[in-house]
Parts: C-alpha cells; sequence; structure tokens
C-alpha cells in the first residue's frame, strides 16, 4: 500500500512513500520539510537536524550530536553502540541529529552511557533527585508526612 504526500499550492512536488512509514512522524515531518523546502534552501540548508522542540529543521550545518527519537537518546557520531545498531539496519529510521547538547536536553533526550558517560551520570543524578522530590511532595500532599 502506498500514500502520496503533495503540495496543497497545485504544484507538481510530490512524495510517494510506503504505508508503513505513515506511523513514522520523524520520516513525515521530513518528507513534508522537502516538499515545501524551495531548491535554494535546500542547497543552502542540506541537512536535517532536531530543534529545542523536537522538530525537524533544515540547516547548513550538520549536527554534532546523533540521537535516537523513539529512545530519546543522544550521543557522538562515532558512537559504538549507535554504529553498531546503524549497521545492523536497526537504528536509521528513528535516528536524528543535534547541533548542541543543551538543544538535544531541551528536546527531551538523554545522554548515551557509553559514549558519554560523565554526563550521563550527571543526567542521571539529577534525574532521580528530581524524581524524589516529585514523590515525596506527591505523597505530602496525600497526607502521608503529616
Amino acid at each position: 500500500m502506498w500514500n502520496h504526500f503533495c503540495k496543497s499550492d497545485g504544484s507538481l512536488d510530490c512524495a510517494i512513500v510506503d504505508e508503513s512509514f505513515k506511523k513514522n512522524r520523524l520520516i513525515i515531518e521530513q518528507i513534508k520539510l522537502l516538499l515545501w523546502a524551495t531548491p535554494e534552501e535546500l542547497t543552502e540548508k542540506p541537512y536535517f537536524i532536531t530543534n529545542e522542540s523536537n522538530h525537524q529543521e533544515l540547516s547548513a550545518i550538520p549536527g554534532t550530536l546523533g540521537g535516537h527519537k523513539k529512545l530519546k537518546i543522544y550521543g557522538r557520531l562515532d558512537c559504538p553502540s549507535a554504529n553498531k545498531h546503524l549497521a545492523e539496519g536497526r537504528y536509521a529510521k528513528n535516528r536524528v541529529f543535534f547541533l548542541t547538547e543543551k538543544i538535544a536536553a531541551d528536546a527531551g533526550y538523554r545522554p548515551c552511557a557509553k559514549c558519554m558517560p560523565e554526563a550521563y551520570k550527571k543526567w542521571k543524578a539529577e534525574h532521580e533527585e528530581a524524581k524524589f522530590q516529585q514523590e515525596y511532595w506527591a505523597g505530602y500532599e496525600q497526607g502521608f508526612y503529616q
């Protein structure tokens, strides 16, 4: 089963996509960017990157970090774990790129424990503290600590 995505302005630009890709919002988002970009934009901005809002945009600068859209993990482009999964063909359709660690974190991603162990340890400590605080206050509001 195939589906097509076309511009609504009457132009002939069109993408025909296997129906199974409709479930992958990342690919749909990229197709829409490609359809609406001018040839000049595509020449000037040939890279897809993920922004702070976790949406795709075109960029003149390639991403410096790679990530996995579903797992919400980011890491170095030379990450052995990510490269292993890419080589096995299990990662590519969810692959995203970021310009900075801050953008990746703002988009809701966490550092990879394999290629960024120090950043991961820091993230995990902060995450556990926030989870403890949340659970503590939830218990307080329910009257457990009164």
